[in-house]
């Protein structure tokens, strides 16, 4: 901050209550200036004048608040008209920080076909989720925590990342890669049982979203692999989706060419099944 300062100048902070801004963007209504010590946290800023020097966006109760450090003699005044035009260009760049997402949180908690491998940001089935439940009327925020490669016992070590969200729902898509790399169907079971457990006990509501593996993994591995996922809704009383890519595998228009993994056109696919299955848990 003393990168700032200049000699014979004071650095004055003021905290700018806005008292009324008009519906246009270009239009700014009176300020209320005063000294206020409140530190500082914000970003260097340039105006016509070289008279602000920094600017600091937040908002306090529910008024947006712009913290100033101003270069140039001590004004005490209440009202300093001089700066009236610098606010209303800096009121265009900080127009008062959003109030805080209050909506309930569903966590779509899973490996990478969670996390959306393969396709831009913005285009996993967790992105497609909250499209659709923004244009059902659904008030709720999506949190995509999928890790690409992540085995239900990755799952299991970064549980607390999930339980601290205090989510509302936890999609819980986890148990591919251990089916792939031929892992214990105990561990998995084991793994996915305490997962579950945990998510309850947190008082979040639970959907399973099962998976399948491929032929070459024999009748039985398969069999014993989808039991667990059925078996677990059973057993805690949550709706279950027996297989997450039912809608795209096949389709090469849906699934990108490793066969594994849906395209940005498989993942809304995709978002518009999960939707139907927590619909009940809305």
């Amino acid at each position: 901050m003393t990168d700032y300062l200049r000699k014979g100048h004071t650095v004055v902070h003021f905290a700018v209550e806005q008292m009324q801004i008009g519906s246009a963007e270009s239009t700014m209504g009176n300020f209320d200036l005063r000294l206020t010590r409140r530190g500082w946290n914000g970003r260097a800023v340039s105006d016509p004048y070289g008279l602000v020097t920094f600017v600091e966006c937040g908002s306090h109760v529910g008024k947006s608040i712009l913290t100033l450090g101003i270069t140039g003699p001590w004004y005490s005044g209440i009202r300093v008209r001089r700066y009236t035009l610098v606010l209303s260009l800096l009121v265009l760049v900080c127009r008062g920080q959003p109030s805080a997402d209050t909506r309930p949180v569903i966590v779509a908690f899973g490996d990478s076909l969670s996390a959306g491998y393969g396709v831009d940001a913005g285009y996993s089935y967790p992105d497609f989720l909250q499209k659709e439940l923004d244009r059902a009327g659904h008030k709720y925020r999506v949190v995509n925590l999928g890790i690409s490669g992540d085995t239900t016992s990755g799952g299991l070590a970064r549980i607390a990342t999930v339980t601290q969200l205090k989510p509302a729902i936890v999609i819980l898509e986890l148990g591919g890669n251990d089916g792939l790399r031929g892992l214990p169907l105990s561990s998995t079971r084991a793994n996915l049982d305490q997962m579950t457990a945990i998510l309850k006990k947190s008082g979040a509501r639970v959907l399973l979203a099962g998976m399948t593996l491929p032929p070459n993994y024999g009748p039985d591995y398969i069999k014993q692999f989808e039991s667990i996922y059925k078996d677990l809704a059973v057993k805690y009383k949550t709706p279950l989706i027996p297989f997450l890519l039912k809608d795209t595998v096949g389709a090469p228009d849906l699934m990108q060419r490793d066969g594994i993994h849906p395209t940005r056109k498989g993942n809304e696919v995709v978002a518009k099944m999960v939707l139907r299955s927590l619909k009940p848990l809305l």
